[in-house]
Formats: structure tokens, C-alpha cells, sequence
């Protein structure tokens, strides 16, 4: 059995068999090419305006808002840049930060691929064509709005955006779908009985590590999730840290235990720590960037949380710390 087949049948206690695999050194993608062809993908670690009004909350919800976080996004925006070589503008980040914490969460929707072909923007008349059966479709949506995402998300029907990037995200998605009408929607006020604006806050908000933050308060937010499911895995997120944080020294037995364990059954197992990395990234839109710019930045970003892990808790985290957080 080779290693990306070893990962692979590790991959099963974490529910996502079609994201990317990650080892200590190696990420291996697998996308399509400009012909459509599937590919892999090897990388080494180390306003608004007719077609797109601006989103809105529908009438029969009540409306959200969004103060922002009142941790110092600074402080967030300077660990972010600590060792991340690429990004050499700390004050645009600081900014891009500010304008994430006062966002609000955005579902963008190809309502011509959901509705198969019968939802049309009209050029010509700066029209929508059926635009009763997009409200309806939109209607439906909000019933069920948390599995709608998450289904959307995986046939690649929607994306995840915010009020601070929407406008942008949705000009390189119609790069990509330049005949099909695609348009942002707003959260409802309760997402499964809880308020949205709180779950968003949740995520967003930085703790005192700044390896967390960066997955955590970054891309997570970024990633083509459903909310409940960033909220959970941002929760899960910080009780790793702080259980591997309680833990101090004993953390550093429990890694050499497992990976002495892991030596005699001739096995080599992917670190909780880039399994997690790995579930994050792999639902990360590429908005229109080559797949190998796009693999090759998250490649760097997967190395930044690694490295700032180990000088934060001494070591990546045991398995079975992350076990213990998510019972």
C-alpha cells in the first residue's frame, strides 16, 4: 500500500474523501485542467449594480447585524505576517482583517446551474429571467439553509463569500461561468436555532496563539462550509490548543509514544494537525488563480501553521488530545 493510499484509509474518521492529502513534506490536489481533465497537483512544503443588487435580508427574517469583533485586529493581522514572506503589506492585511471582523457572512449562488438553465440574467434588458422562480428557489434555500450550503458547496452550486468581498469574488466566478447568473444571499437570522451573527463572531474572533489564529480567524472563515460547521471547528480548534496548552510536557510524551507506536506497526500517520489543515484548505475557492499558484500559496500557509505550532506547544498535536475535544 503506498503512503497516499495509507492516508487515504486514515482519512474515513474525519468525513471528507475528496479533499487533498497532506503529509509532513507533501500535498498532493487533484483538479481539472483547462480541458477538463483531471490532474494532479505535487507541491513540496516548506458596489452593486443591476445583475448584483446588494444582498439583503429577506423580509420574513429578521434582520441581522453585525457589530464588529472587539479583540484587537491588529494584534491578529501582525501574527499573521510573522513569518509569511509573501505578504510584505502588514497595514493592507490589518485593513482586510478590520473589514472581515464587521462582515457579514454570504451564500453566492449559481442559480442557473441550480435551476437548470431556466434562471437567466437578460443583457440586453438588464433583466432576470423567471424571477419569481428565483424567489421561490430562494425561499427553499432558507428553510433548510445549513444543508443547502453544504450541499451547494460540494456540487459546486454556491460559494462561500462576505459583505467586504463579495462584489470581487463574484466578478471571478463569472469569469469562470460567464453566462450563468450568479447572486449573493444573506444568512437568516437562526442557522439550526442559532443566531448567525453569534456564530460568525465565534469564528472571527482571534485567540492568544497566533497558529490558531491563522487557521482559525483566516481561512476558515474563507472556506466553502457550512456555519455551523466553521463554528464547531473553530470551538474544536481552540480546545486542542488549550487542552495541548494544560497538557504542557505530557503533550511531548503522548507525540513521542504515538509516534513510536506508529514506527513498530510499520504505519505512517498524518498529524491531527494537517488532517485538520487539509479539511480547511481543501474546501477553499480558487477564484479564478492557476491551481498550481493557488496550491502553492496554501502550501506555504499549511508550513507557516505547522512551524508556528510546534514554537507555540513544543510539539504538533497528539491524535489523541483532538479525540478528547470532539466527544
Amino acid at each position: 500500500m503506498s503512503e497516499e493510499e495509507e492516508v487515504r484509509d486514515n482519512w474515513e474518521d474525519f468525513g471528507d474523501d475528496d479533499i487533498p492529502i497532506f503529509s509532513a513534506t507533501t500535498m498532493t490536489f487533484i483538479d481539472e485542467n483547462e480541458e477538463g481533465e483531471e490532474e494532479e497537483y505535487e507541491i513540496e512544503s516548506s458596489g452593486s449594480n443591476g445583475k448584483h443588487p446588494i444582498p439583503h435580508k429577506e423580509t420574513h427574517t429578521q434582520p441581522l447585524k453585525f457589530p464588529p469583533i472587539t479583540q484587537d485586529i491588529s494584534i491578529l493581522a501582525k501574527q499573521f505576517t510573522i513569518k509569511d514572506k509573501d505578504i510584505e503589506n502588514a497595514p493592507q492585511k490589518e485593513k482586510e482583517l478590520n473589514a472581515t471582523a464587521q462582515s457579514e457572512p454570504l451564500l453566492l449562488v449559481n442559480f442557473t446551474r441550480l435551476s437548470q438553465g431556466e434562471i437567466t440574467f437578460i443583457a440586453e434588458t438588464n433583466e432576470i429571467s423567471n424571477p419569481s422562480l428565483l424567489e421561490q428557489y430562494k425561499e427553499i434555500i432558507h428553510q433548510d439553509f445549513e444543508n443547502k450550503c453544504e450541499s451547494f458547496f460540494s456540487l459546486g452550486l454556491a460559494w462561500h463569500s462576505d459583505s467586504s468581498t463579495w462584489m470581487k469574488d463574484i466578478a471571478k466566478i463569472e469569469k469562470e461561468y460567464p453566462n450563468d447568473y450568479i447572486s449573493p444571499m444573506g444568512y437568516p437570522f437562526l442557522v439550526n436555532g442559532v443566531q448567525a451573527e453569534n456564530m460568525w463572531r465565534e469564528i472571527l474572533a482571534p485567540t492568544k496563539w497566533k497558529s490558531v489564529n491563522i487557521l482559525k480567524c483566516v481561512y476558515l472563515p474563507r472556506a466553502n462550509r457550512g456555519l455551523v460547521y466553521k463554528r464547531d471547528m473553530a470551538l474544536a480548534l481552540q480546545n486542542l490548543a488549550l487542552e495541548q496548552e494544560i497538557l504542557g510536557v505530557t503533550a511531548l510524551k503522548m507525540r513521542a509514544q504515538e509516534d513510536s507506536l506508529s514506527e513498530e506497526n510499520g504505519e505512517k500517520l498524518m498529524n491531527v494537525l494537517d488532517q485538520i489543515v487539509a479539511m480547511i484548505f481543501g474546501r477553499i475557492s480558487r477564484f479564478g488563480k492557476a491551481p498550481q499558484e493557488h496550491f502553492t500559496h496554501l502550501a506555504k500557509m499549511h508550513e507557516l501553521i505547522r512551524s508556528g505550532w510546534i514554537d507555540e506547544f513544543g510539539c504538533l498535536p497528539p491524535q489523541q488530545i483532538w479525540r478528547q475535544a470532539n466527544r
